[in-house]
């Protein structure tokens, strides 16, 4: 059998972040807490049971409450502890309170953040019943409505009387209003898939196809809809069920010849799963009534994937200041896979993940980091991986640089990327290193 053996390297990414003359003080930007918390909203309690309800992925949108209790795994910072509120905001557009604002005082119906503890508040506090300080309305009864997809809810700490909705502290749950308005959710991120596609002539004069899911070289055992085959004319063929990963179709009688096709994965309502692109070509031979049949086995198990051209440092130089964040970039330089093996090998993917910056005690997450990987040349076998932007989870997370399937008579694959760093204005001076590691599996 083929395999790919684990590969990993490392990578010095060093950037100047802060800087003399900035005048950091004076600048204004919208100022989300770093380390982010994480809000989590809970249903409600059980019975007399003390704490908070369970955690909630999804609920009504046009109930009379969004949630009942909502918990934050930090408090609220230094300096911004007059105050606290639950909002949503939709496209950095802020369109109402969904709590009653939090004031130090209001400890009877929970734990507001304001003296540097977590936050929680739900109704299995003092004061017992639904608790207004936790959620006071659903997303329907909004001062200012919002539309289907993407929005957030932001856990708001203010520094004095009057709430600054820029320069005051928050925390964010990114979550989903369904197209209907009738439903919120949490956000899925779907796995990228690949096709792999094998075809048989048999005896009856029939090609047989078969092509298998794979996402991350594994079989995708749970996805859900239909394998597409097409001819060598891009003409639709026949379609098949995926079932444990595979889907089949079979040809009517066909004339002696040779005949080549490609596969897709198309998901029907899949939560997990991504369609995948149309997978190399596999060909099948149709023999005539005067055809000798010809067999030989070929082994398997031949070949390797290997991982050359990893740089050990990338400098991203000073960042600037743009838009409210300070910003550098820099080259990750070129990076080339080579796979020897045999076209029915699994799929192999690099990817990367960097760790924190630091300097001396001095820190920021890693997840400021984000590329854009592209492929080098225009004889590639792989494919290059998705953007991925700074913030949110940038490459703190594992995330693909490129991917690709054995195709026949190309062996390599080429690829880099552009690095961007964006880090609140705010982060302390220093020449930060920080290590990024690229896998080859």
């Amino acid at each position: 059998m083929n395999k790919i053996t684990r590969r990993a390297a490392a990578i010095t990414v060093v950037g100047a972040v802060v800087f003399s003359g900035l005048g950091m003080a004076q600048v204004a930007n919208a100022s989300a807490i770093t380390p982010a918390g994480n809000i989590a909203l809970h249903g409600p309690i059980s019975g007399t049971t003390a704490g908070t309800g369970a955690v909630l992925t999804t609920g009504s949108a046009t109930s009379s409450r969004m949630f009942n209790g909502i918990t934050v795994d930090q408090g609220c910072p230094a300096g911004y502890r007059y105050s606290s509120n639950t909002l949503v905001f939709q496209g950095g557009v802020n369109h109402g309170a969904i709590a009653t604002t939090r004031l130090q005082s209001t400890t009877a119906y929970g734990m507001t953040g304001l003296d540097g503890n977590p936050i929680a508040m739900d109704e299995s506090y003092t004061v017992p019943g639904t608790s207004n300080f936790a959620n006071n309305k659903n997303l329907s009864a909004l001062a200012s409505p919002i539309a289907a997809g993407a929005f957030e809810v932001r856990v708001y700490c203010f520094a004095g009387v009057n709430a600054d909705f820029v320069n005051d502290k928050w925390f964010s749950l990114p979550l989903v209003l369904s197209s209907d308005l009738s439903t919120w959710s949490t956000p899925v991120v779907k796995t990228a898939t690949t096709a792999s596609l094998t075809a048989a002539s048999n005896a009856n004069k029939t090609i047989t196809l078969t092509a298998t899911v794979k996402a991350a070289g594994a079989t995708a055992t749970a996805a859900v809809g239909n394998c597409n085959f097409y001819d060598a004319a891009n003409t639709l063929v026949g379609s098949g069920t995926v079932a444990s990963g595979v889907g089949t179709f079979t040809t009517g009688v066909m004339a002696a010849g040779s005949y080549s096709y490609t596969a897709q994965f198309v998901g029907t309502n899949d939560v997990n799963y991504n369609d995948s692109a149309v997978s190399g070509s596999a060909t099948a031979y149709v023999a005539g009534a005067n055809a000798s049949t010809v067999t030989v086995a070929i082994p398997a198990g031949q070949g390797s994937v290997m991982l050359s051209g990893v740089a050990t440092s990338v400098d991203l130089g000073t960042a600037v200041l743009s838009g409210g964040m300070l910003t550098a970039t820099g080259q990750l330089g070129s990076l080339t896979v080579t796979d020897s093996r045999q076209t029915d090998a699994a799929a192999w993917n690099l990817t990367g993940q960097t760790s924190d910056f630091t300097v001396g005690t001095k820190s920021f997450s890693g997840k400021y980091l984000g590329w854009t990987p592209a492929l080098v040349g225009s004889t590639n076998a792989g494919t290059a991986g998705a953007a991925v932007l700074p913030g949110t989870t940038g490459l703190k997370t594992a995330s693909v640089l490129a991917t690709g399937s054995v195709v026949s008579g190309q062996t390599t694959t080429t690829t880099g990327a552009t690095l961007n760093l964006a880090v609140p204005s705010n982060t302390p001076s220093g020449a930060y290193t920080a290590v990024l590691t690229l896998t080859l599996a």
